[in-house]
């Protein structure tokens, strides 16, 4: 007997099979590491009961069609780093966060100091030595400002959350109004 496929209907290319080149970290959600899931390099998530987690549309809003998956969280977790907590408690210490898989492929796969925006990648001299201005801020201005920041599609294409297709951008540089003009050449 031959076992069919899963296929996802929304977005059919996420592959629920083996992928040969696929790795996979832990999911990292505002600063805090979750350690019962994990992400892959191609944005598929397993959950706790290791099984990979299918994407949905975030919320019924048809303009937003970034996959996204479900996770639930011990409260204490955001709470003890300080870290925003998400505010639609399931449980008395749980809570349940819908979380677009480009973000957490990017914030697990995309290092803090080598993936600067090209806005933030600017050099200054110092006491006649040059220096770059991002490696001269603490880190935790860093991941301050790592969380202003937009994860853009590099290819536009907003179903196809692999690492290599997202980088760290300004939302000004990431507002569509920005990309079409530059795409028609009036910037």
């Amino acid at each position: 007997m031959e076992t069919q496929k899963k296929v996802n209907i929304h977005y059919p290319n996420q592959d629920f099979g083996f992928i040969e080149d696929e790795y996979w970290k832990t999911v990292i959600l505002h600063g805090v590491t979750i350690d019962k899931y994990t992400v892959s390099n191609y944005g598929n998530v397993i959950g706790p009961q290791n099984k990979k987690l299918t994407w949905k549309k975030n919320g019924g809003n048809i303009l937003n069609q970034y996959p996204a998956v479900s996770l639930s969280c011990d409260r204490t977790l955001f709470e003890s780093k300080g870290s925003f907590v998400p505010t639609n408690p399931i449980y008395k210490n749980a809570v349940k966060y819908t979380s677009n898989v480009h973000i957490l492929v990017a914030n697990a796969f995309l290092s803090l100091d080598e993936n600067i925006p090209e806005e933030l990648d600017e050099y200054v001299e110092i006491d006649g030595k040059t220096r770059q201005i991002w490696s001269m801020l603490p880190d935790h201005t860093k991941l301050w400002i790592r969380a202003l920041l937009n994860v853009d599609h590099i290819d536009n294409d907003r179903s196809n959350p692999h690492v290599s297709n997202l980088k760290f951008t300004s939302p000004r540089k990431n507002n569509s109004h920005v990309k079409k003009q530059a795409l028609e050449g009036s910037r």
